[in-house]
């Protein structure tokens, strides 16, 4: 008798343990699942102006809905993460230069900023007009001039008076975001000739990164370039 209940006690422990083993294996899955990145489906407006601002430039339907894809699973477009763009395109007109580059995965970025020594080289349509603002007021000296830097995810500008030698004053920083939530927006003084802004980028919850518009001048030109990080 007690042998048979040796071996009824010892198939029980044996159940037992796989019970338990399987339980445990049960939690630490859902425990791994809890903590893996989702998907973050962007809201219609987002995914609207996303798809507007890529169109707009050139992209094609399937590159759109590739980079809309990518961006749900917090993966930014190459042209907000920097690196070294396929093409570039620079237009300058009425005082304005801009830059469009055009990426791998079909994202670019624009970047649009006032420059008294631009000579016309073609047309930037009605899209630069707030760039246009900028006035001499003194030999080699600028005021309420722009600079807008925009990607698939974010835009951000910023006025500035300049000269000779020095950006003088820097104003009205502000930013545009396609999904994107921007923490600590903010100028950045590098130089007297050197100045960004912007701040902490994350996306879907899982990409974290920073973002600035950067503008750097010298006697009667500026310039103005996306820094990602």
């Amino acid at each position: 008798m007690k042998k048979f209940q040796d071996k009824t006690l010892s198939r029980i422990a044996v159940i037992s343990a796989i019970v338990s083993l399987a339980m445990s294996s049960s939690t630490l899955s859902a425990s791994a699942d809890s903590g893996a990145p989702r998907p973050n489906p962007l809201a219609s407006d987002d995914r609207q102006s996303v798809s507007s601002y890529l169109s707009e430039y050139g992209a094609s339907e399937q590159q759109i809905s590739k980079i809309i894809s990518n961006l749900e699973k917090g993966i930014l477009p190459d042209a907000a993460k920097g690196g070294s763009p396929s093409a570039t395109k620079e237009v300058k007109a009425n005082g304005v230069t801009q830059t469009i580059s055009t990426y791998p995965d079909g994202s670019m970025s624009v970047i649009e900023v006032s420059d008294p020594s631009a000579k016309t080289n073609g047309n930037l349509g009605t899209r630069s007009a707030s760039v246009t603002s900028c006035k001499k007021v003194a030999a080699h000296t600028y005021q309420n001039c722009y600079a807008q830097a925009k990607t698939p995810v974010i835009t951000w500008s910023f006025r500035f008076n300049f000269g000779p030698k020095t950006i003088t004053k820097h104003w009205n920083g502000a930013y545009a975001s396609r999904g994107a939530v921007v923490s600590n927006p903010h100028f950045v003084w590098m130089s007297s000739t050197v100045e960004k802004y912007g701040g902490q980028l994350t996306y879907g919850g899982v990409y974290s990164g920073s973002s600035y518009l950067k503008v750097g001048v010298t006697p009667d030109h500026a310039t103005a370039s996306l820094v990602s990080a």
